[in-house]
């Protein structure tokens, strides 16, 4: 067992002695010294990365508003191109169903007017039999006029006819303009569909973040 030197006998001795007049004295620890510094650089990081976490918290916050408002659009122009295409379907039934009950209507006009002319024709023959010289000389009098009433009758026809032919390219046309306008809403479609692919990419690489 070692043994102090007189002076730090008597130095302890002293100590003790004053301890023992001052009362009881609780044992002391001697504590390291602690670089408070590092200490404090390292909390001021720590504070700085938690406000950067809750900056970039907002900050996905925002990001996913704005996606959910783009997808909210994105809805939007899925239910304006369907409206679009219902729109231009009924469009074109309703016209085709017109143009059918106008050629309809046309080749109806056409076979009575046949007909009548048939039966006319007919009546006109029964007359001549029956007096024919009465009517060969009214006939001859009237000759220009009738020949000017067929003729009449066979432009009426011809105009018919060239109105049904009109109808019938007008509605290649609108088929043609269907047929593109049906293109330019799947093109549409597909944008629509890339965008929404583009953005489900970028929510879930936000939520990663």
């Amino acid at each position: 067992m070692s043994t102090l030197p007189a002076g730090g006998q008597a130095a302890l001795a002293s100590e003790a002695s004053t301890h023992a007049d001052n009362g009881p004295v609780e044992q002391s620890i001697p504590i390291a010294n602690v670089d408070t510094t590092s200490n404090q650089q390292v909390l001021e990081m720590l504070r700085a990365a938690l406000a950067g976490i809750a900056q970039l918290q907002t900050t996905v916050t925002q990001i996913e508003r704005k996606v959910g408002s783009l997808e909210g659009d994105v809805r939007g122009l899925h239910q304006a191109v369907s409206h679009l295409e219902s729109s231009l379907l009924l469009s074109r039934d309703d016209y085709r169903g017109a143009t059918d009950e106008v050629l309809e209507a046309v080749e109806q006009a056409k076979d009575e007017v046949l007909d009548a002319l048939n039966e006319a024709k007919d009546d006109i023959l029964e007359g001549v039999e029956e007096r024919k010289d009465e009517v060969v000389e009214s006939i001859e009098e009237h000759k220009d006029e009738i020949i000017e009433a067929v003729n009449d009758v066979s432009s009426g026809l011809e105009e018919v006819e060239n109105y049904a032919s009109e109808t019938n390219n007008k509605v290649g046309d609108i088929d043609d303009n269907v047929a593109g306008t049906q293109s330019s809403i799947d093109d549409l479609q597909s944008s629509i569909e890339s965008l929404q692919s583009k953005l489900d990419v970028l929510l879930l690489r936000t939520r990663l973040n």
